[in-house]
């Protein structure tokens, strides 16, 4: 329910969002930062990776990308 709140406010794209709850006011920052990440298009990005990479240099790579 917690998210519902915040995703409402952000929407609403309201200049102020009041409360009380400890629980909305420790997670609101990581909500905010994880929603407003830009996009990742894991296909296109897969398209430029070479087919004989393992699963370990995949992960590698798209850790690079979190940087």
């Amino acid at each position: 329910m917690v998210s519902l709140h915040i995703a409402c406010a952000l929407i609403a794209e309201c200049d102020y969002f009041l409360t009380t709850d400890d629980h909305i006011l420790k997670r609101t920052e990581l909500f905010v930062a994880l929603i407003q990440r830009e996009p990742f298009d894991y296909t296109k990005w897969r398209e430029g990776l070479d087919k004989d990479l393992t699963i370990d240099m995949i992960s590698r790579k798209a850790m690079q990308l979190r940087k």
